[in-house]
């Protein structure tokens, strides 16, 4: 009987994290919740990454990137600008561009 490779379980990780739409979570299992809170800009960005180096596509990329876009729009308007928040933001959105 054949294993799963690694990437076979990086990719069911990763999806089983994605938030349709909204980002990725580090939160495992049952501690997901369907809010933001549990969206993070930090797991989002590298969840990308991965995606982007194994050629997978995140779900409702359109949604996706209007949400970040938003994000950082309410971060400006909002004045309170963290620059961590906005590299990882940036970043995401430039792995939804290529």
């Amino acid at each position: 009987m054949l294993g799963k490779s690694r990437q076979v379980y990086l990719m069911d990780f990763i999806s089983n994290n994605e938030q349709s739409g909204k980002g990725f979570t580090n939160s495992i299992g049952s501690d997901i919740t369907p809010s933001n809170e549990s969206i993070s800009l930090e797991a989002t960005a590298y969840a990308l990454n991965i995606l982007d180096y194994y050629r997978q596509d995140p779900k409702e990329i359109e949604n996706f990137q209007s949400k970040l876009k938003n994000d950082l729009i309410e971060m400006f308007d909002s004045k309170t600008v963290s620059i961590y928040d906005v590299f990882f933001i940036l970043d995401s959105l430039k792995k939804l561009d290529d």
